[in-house]
């Protein structure tokens, strides 16, 4: 009896520790599984990171563009006074969402930048030669002393010869002045893209590495490794005293050539300035900015550093364009190939050995997992389709109103989409030539048209003119500035209020309205890690003036003293910093994947009142802005049936797989 009962006892043992070490077996292999799955989620998240840094940086040349532009087709044509069909900001009258084109099709706008009653330039009194398109005065005849005995008559020769003295001065001097600032702010352009391309293609770069750095300095394999570590089982990490072994991760990225799958968008764009012509009188006309002023008064005071700084050094960009691989080639930013997908693999084995099975070889467990960024935007493509092998994306214009693509040669001056321009929202066809837009910062209580006292000094920025001076301690700012007292001109809440964000922007970019706080300091503090060059400035949001203005942000372009100058005529504006937290954002339920309407484009909370910062500036309850992250199946990475391009594009498979033994 007793033996019978020690052999029940012994089955019964077996079969206890058998269940035990099959319930250890299956713990720790889920264990090992949720391990990968969090690990690769880490790896994804630090893409994604990059990936909104890279995005910002994008839309901040598309702010950039949008300056230039508003310079170009608004302010420097608001001295168009003359009946019958003047500036629609100066006439009040007409505005609608029709295009302003005064004297016809063929007119184009031409910068003229001389006009007295809202630029202040030396000794032009109350001269107007931007009141027209196309001016023709001719000569101030010479008044002859006669009866010269009597005082009378010599003192009005002598004013009449001051008076033509001034209006000859005037002439001269004025296709040198439009020159100047046309080019000037172009350049200004040039250099700001060039700044922010050169920060998005190092980023990209250090994106292609197996073990690319991670926006706060670190190798992704440390975190990676940290994170399967700190979530495994006793079991499947038993070995505490040496480094976890059985590890290895592919990023999706690795070895891909920026070109390839983060193209640059390349554009030649041009400009018309008013030039008077040679001879008497005062005839002055559009002119392209390739041809330098035809009277040689003007031409000499391009040579004169001291009246135009940097007139010599902006000759030789109205000449031609740098070559495409310069990073001083203007471009619109760049867009995402979406044949190409940014995802992070992790792999991991273990030998756990089990509780009831202390001798032999233990089991060999393996798991893996894929994780990717989705759900942001870097920004729009060029064109409205991508077949999956093209290199860049084809049809129509995405935004009607862009340059087309370079193409390796300089296009015909005459194409007028060559001119700086962009659409409000989807779907526009005119742009800033608009008659609603050209009046939209024309508020009441401080008009544009009243605007006095903008300055050529404003624009003498000593990085702007010189391309190869890249300071960290320069304020790196394009925007218009107070250089005599070192304060804010007065032109400046103007341009910043024309470029801050609109519903163009928020159907296609992801737009951080708080870059300063939640990413410029990691980003400026570990550059040199993330392969940024030390003489490569990081510049914030348009708006920033070190020392004076540290730091500047989108939610602050959009802020009241901005806002205030927009009228109702510019129905295009965002006007809440919440309206754009477009990015995905999650349903209540678990498997519930219809439209987050109480989320999208809302906030519950506010981070205002926190000490941490959040992405979006919304801590709860609202909509996100950039990437978020989520787990994907490794079958769909090998799928051959995707319809990502656009359009009537075939269908097609990613052309970064994981490799077969991954």
């Amino acid at each position: 009896m007793a033996i019978f009962i020690a052999l029940i006892f012994q089955v019964l043992f077996v079969l206890f520790a058998m269940s035990i070490n099959l319930a250890l077996v299956v713990h720790d292999k889920i264990n090992l599984q949720n391990a990968v799955d969090l690990a690769a989620y880490y790896g994804a998240q630090r893409q994604a990171e990059l990936l909104n840094v890279i995005a910002h940086q994008n839309y901040q040349i598309r702010q950039s563009w949008k300056l230039l532009a508003w310079r170009y087709q608004v302010i420097s044509t608001l001295g168009l006074d003359r009946p019958p069909d003047p500036h629609p900001a100066r006439s009040g009258f007409n505005l609608t969402e029709t295009p302003f084109a005064p004297g016809g099709n063929s007119y184009k706008p031409s910068v003229c930048v001389t006009f007295v009653n809202n630029w202040e330039i030396p000794n032009n009194a109350n001269d107007n030669l931007c009141h027209s398109p196309i001016v023709n005065i001719p000569a101030l005849p010479q008044v002859p002393v006669i009866a010269g005995f009597i005082g009378i008559n010599v003192a009005l020769a002598s004013l009449s010869q001051q008076l033509r003295a001034q209006y000859n001065s005037n002439c001269d001097t004025h296709g040198a002045r439009n020159w100047w600032w046309t080019m000037m702010i172009f350049n200004g352009f040039r250099q700001d893209q060039r700044n922010r391309k050169e920060v998005i293609f190092k980023l990209a770069e250090n994106l292609s590495k197996h073990d690319f750095v991670d926006l706060n300095g670190s190798p992704v394999s440390a975190g990676v490794a940290k994170t399967l570590r700190k979530n495994l089982t006793w079991g499947n990490d038993n070995d505490q005293d040496s480094p976890f072994q059985g590890l290895s991760w592919f990023n999706s990225m690795e070895g891909v050539d920026r070109k390839s799958w983060l193209p640059e968008i390349q554009i030649t764009p041009t400009g018309y300035y008013t030039d008077v012509a040679p001879g008497s009188g005062c005839n002055a006309a559009p002119k392209h900015v390739s041809q330098l002023p035809a009277r040689g008064t003007a031409q000499a005071l391009l040579n004169n550093d001291n009246t135009l700084p940097g007139a010599t050094a902006l000759i030789p960009y109205s000449q031609g364009t740098p070559p495409a691989e310069s990073l001083e080639h203007m471009s619109l930013g760049v867009e995402k190939n979406p044949w190409f997908n940014v995802y992070f693999g992790v792999k991991a084995q273990t030998k756990p050995r089990q509780l009831f099975f202390p001798f032999g070889e233990p089991m060999v467990f393996q798991a893996r997992a894929f994780a990717k960024p989705f759900g942001g935007r870097i920004g729009p493509w060029h064109q409205i389709s991508w077949n999956p092998n093209d290199s860049q994306s084809s049809g129509p214009k995405v935004d009607y109103n862009l340059p087309p693509r370079a193409a390796g040669f300089l296009d015909s001056s005459l194409d007028l989409f060559r001119l700086p321009n962009y659409g409000r929202f989807p779907g526009d066809v005119l742009g800033l030539r608009s008659r609603q837009a050209m009046a939209a910062l024309d508020d009441p209580g401080n008009p544009l048209r009243t605007l006095k006292n903008i300055k050529m000094h404003h624009y003498e920025i000593n990085h702007l003119i010189n391309p190869m001076l890249e300071d960290p301690n320069l304020s790196n700012d394009p925007l218009s500035w107070n250089w005599m007292n070192n304060t804010a001109a007065g032109v400046r809440d103007y341009e910043l209020a024309a470029i801050s964000p609109d519903l163009f922007d928020a159907t296609y970019y992801s737009i951080e309205t708080n870059f300063s706080e939640n990413y410029q300091g990691r980003l400026n503090n570990n550059k040199l890690a993330l392969g940024i060059p030390a003489n490569v400035p990081i510049r914030g949001d348009l708006g920033a003036h070190p020392p004076v203005v540290p730091s500047f942000n989108v939610q602050l372009q959009m802020g009241p003293s901005y806002s205030s100058l927009k009228t109702p005529r510019g129905f295009y504006f965002i006007k809440d910093r919440f309206h754009l937290l477009t990015g995905w954002a999650p349903q209540p339920g678990q498997v519930q994947y219809g439209f987050p309407n109480q989320f999208f484009g809302q906030c519950a909370i506010p981070d205002d009142d926190l000490q941490e910062k959040m992405p979006g500036s919304c801590a709860s309850g609202g909509g996100r802005s950039g990437y978020s992250v989520k787990i994907i199946s490794r079958d769909a990475l090998y799928s051959d049936r995707y319809k990502i391009g656009g359009g009537q594009t075939a269908l097609g498979a990613l052309r970064n797989p994981p490799p077969a033994d991954f």
